[in-house]
């Protein structure tokens, strides 16, 4: 009887840590999320002009 409460209190509190782990993992990934859209929002009109510039060069060196 004692074996079995054990085990089955281990087994709770694995539960408990790998939700804990996979909570944490979802607020870091909510983080990353918003850091990569504010770098794309910062990165993305420069990418533009430089795009537009890197056509340009290639045409003329036609």
């Amino acid at each position: 009887m004692f074996a079995i409460a054990g085990l089955v209190t281990v087994s709770l509190l694995g539960l408990l840590v790998i939700g804990f782990f996979a909570l944490r993992m979802v607020r870091q990934l909510r983080s990353l999320e918003s850091q990569v859209a504010r770098t794309r929002a910062e990165l993305e009109p420069r990418h533009a002009v430089l795009r537009e510039l890197s056509e340009r060069a290639r045409a003329g060196a036609r």
